[in-house]
């Protein structure tokens, strides 16, 4: 029997949320404004952006350690590792990824950042999991404009 007080990670489950839709659409307007202010170019960022206990679940289960499947980068400036295989995934992830992926969420994003034909991913192109060790860099994408994706999954940002 499940005590009613554990967790969704303690017991095994992905959380019925992950993310609080109703705290950031209530706020939409402001928010947007925020995002289109920030200098040097349109930003955000955001405490506690998924639900707590999603957060809390997703780094207890992210692996630490980059298995054979992983594909490894290995540059002057890059040290890190990544995958998108979904059977790779646990659970908690892979529901915070197709969260980030429904028509809801990218409605907002596309609302919140004024990029129209914003398209979702759901084939984690470039996406999924990622890890970076010591000496490794992160670069920041500015994308102003996107145009729609072909059939192949190929789009095109400018």
């Amino acid at each position: 029997m499940t005590n009613e007080s554990q967790t969704a990670a303690e017991r095994g489950s992905v959380p019925a949320s992950v993310f609080d839709y109703d705290r950031y659409e209530a706020h939409l307007e402001e928010i947007a404004a925020r995002y289109r202010a920030n200098t040097p170019f349109p930003h955000l960022a955001f405490d506690d952006f998924l639900v707590p206990e999603a957060a809390r679940q997703a780094a207890r289960d992210f692996p630490s350690n980059a298995d054979d499947h992983w594909i490894r980068y290995r540059h002057v400036n890059e040290n890190k590792a990544s995958t998108d295989r979904w059977e790779n995934f646990p659970p908690i992830v892979s529901a915070i990824v197709r969260e980030m992926n429904s028509p809801r969420f990218v409605a907002l994003i596309r609302k919140l950042t004024g990029i129209e034909g914003l398209l979702a991913d759901p084939d984690i192109e470039g996406g999924g999991m990622h890890q970076s060790w010591a000496g490794a860099s992160s670069t920041c994408t500015r994308i102003s404009r996107c145009t729609a994706r072909s059939r192949t999954g190929v789009g095109a940002a400018t």
